[in-house]
């Protein structure tokens, strides 16, 4: 009974983004002219982008996969015990496509039917943005190099095909901040509309769902729009209602949270999945400095950390070797925290070059990470696997062997773009950050500080890259990018100040 709960569920919820990414636009009113144009714009931009889609969605039929796909996989049948470190929501989601697969008598089909669901979702979230773009004033060729950015660089394509959760989490994220633009401009205008609130309430909501620090996103954005509403002169009789529908998302994910965590007992998110930056710290003064560090402090270290073996693991780019020797247990965060933060004082400069030696390649103009084990992640991250030696081959699923030209050429073109002038800019994550950057500057000199609110949660995305556990990681920053377009809403906006005299 509770599987059929589940899987109604996981269908209503696919049908229900469908809905929410475009319907209200299809079905808006008044039918004036802008109206039309608008429906316009986001069908031929619908279809645009899936059709550009296609081709990989075909050709790696039925879905590229890798270890983050298929763990969670084992853990919806019950093969692994069930945690939260890919969230639990994804888990079902991505398990219950696979069950269904099976229940049919093909996995694979399973499998496409989730990929296909999913690319609908995604195409209809990117052509709401090139639409709303257009109703705005855009000029065509901007909305249409929008349209093209999404149908035909290739990374957009290869995540589509690709099965990992970061894929819908980009889309969902252009949606947040979308919702957030049109939150901040009814605010500024002194509009109560309860139904763009809830839409923002709703995007909030699936946001912390399908990526764990979506939540450290949320809740600093929910908290500035509710300061914004208490302080806001318009909003004096609705002050207490605009701000629960703020909050609504948040209260709901906190009540979701309760529920996986102590009533369907998923275990929570490792802890050391959170202190990437700190642990890359800690290892990079014990290589450098390990005839200073005191007795104290390296059985305080080696209690949640294998200090013996630190100095010869540690890597700049990427945490997983130190963090995947850690056990924190009761008390230890707090311990490590105190000898971290004294160690702090002592060698600055070391901690110093670890935070930038694990995030430079999200802000920095340089070359090209060459790949090395357990960083598979630089450059667009194509991702050509389908099988992990981890999981038997009757577990995992397979490709078309008839199609393996046709992914080859796709891969190539791939790499052909990167080097294309101007167009592999696409790929360079700094380009996005200091576009960003650049229109927070913008806002600030336009005196729009409640604009300013949607740029801050792209820089605040930017900066969980630079704390995940893998430098100039396009996997970890594929929401920012697919985001960006959605900030030229602001562009195209009043240039008024938000508290006019």
């Amino acid at each position: 009974m509770c599987f059929y709960a589940l899987s109604c569920a996981v269908l209503f919820y696919y049908m229900g983004l469908i809905s929410l990414a475009s319907v209200p636009l299809l079905l808006s009113t008044p039918n004036d002219e802008k109206t039309v144009s608008s429906r316009k714009v986001f069908l031929i931009s619908f279809v645009v982008i899936l059709a550009g889609w296609l081709p990989w969605m075909i050709a790696y039929y039925p879905f590229s996969a890798d270890w983050d796909v298929y763990y969670p996989i084992s853990e919806y049948l019950g093969i692994n015990a069930p945690t939260n470190s890919i969230p639990w929501f994804y888990c079902c989601t991505v398990g219950f496509f696979y069950a269904l697969g099976n229940t049919l008598g093909d996995k694979n089909v399973g499998i496409f039917i989730f990929v296909l669901l999913r690319a609908l979702i995604m195409s209809a979230i990117y052509a709401n943005t090139a639409a709303r773009l257009r109703s705005r004033g855009a000029k065509r060729g901007v909305v249409w190099g929008i349209v093209l950015f999404y149908a035909i660089v290739p990374v957009w394509g290869a995540y589509a095909k690709h099965g990992f959760k970061d894929t819908l989490f980009a889309s969902l994220f252009c949606h947040y901040v979308t919702a957030l633009i049109d939150t901040v401009d009814r605010m500024r205008k002194g509009e109560v509309n309860f139904k763009s609130f809830a839409c923002f309430a709703v995007s909030s909501l699936l946001i912390c769902l399908h990526r764990n620090n979506g939540i450290l996103i949320a809740a600093p954005v929910t908290a500035l729009l509710i300061i914004a509403t208490l302080i806001n002169p318009k909003y004096r009789k609705n002050r207490l209602r605009v701000c629960a529908a703020f909050a609504s998302g948040l209260v709901l994910y906190a009540g979701y949270m309760f529920y996986i965590i102590h009533v369907a007992h998923v275990s929570a998110e490792a802890t050391a999945d959170m202190l990437t930056i700190p642990i890359q710290q800690t290892a990079r003064t014990v290589r450098d400095h390990a005839d200073e560090i005191t007795a104290e402090e390296r059985d305080v270290i080696n209690s949640v950390l294998d200090y013996d073996t630190m100095a010869k693991s540690y890597d700049p780019l990427i945490s997983d070797p130190i963090k995947n020797t850690s056990h924190f247990h009761d008390g230890g965060v707090m311990n490590y925290a105190r000898v971290w933060l004294g160690m702090f004082f002592k060698y600055p400069i070391s901690y110093l070059e670890a935070a930038i030696g694990q995030s430079y390649g999200y802000y920095a103009f340089t070359p090209d990470q060459a790949l090395h084990a357990g960083n598979w992640n630089c450059g667009m991250t194509i991702f050509n696997w389908v099988k992990d030696s981890r999981f038997s081959s009757d577990f995992t699923c397979d490709y078309v062997d008839a199609l393996e030209n046709v992914r080859v050429f796709l891969d190539d073109w791939a790499k052909l773009w990167h080097q294309l002038p101007l167009l592999g800019l696409t790929d360079m994550k700094a380009v996005y950050t200091w576009l960003i950057v650049l229109v927070g500057l913008v806002m600030i000199r336009k005196k729009r500080r409640l604009a300013l609110i949607p740029v801050f949660a792209c820089l605040l995305n930017i900066l969980l890259c630079c704390a995940s556990p893998v430098n100039d990681c396009f996997r970890y920053f594929c929401p920012i990018a697919a985001a960006a377009p959605a900030l030229l809403l602001l562009i195209d906006s009043s240039p008024c100040p938000d508290h006019p005299d």
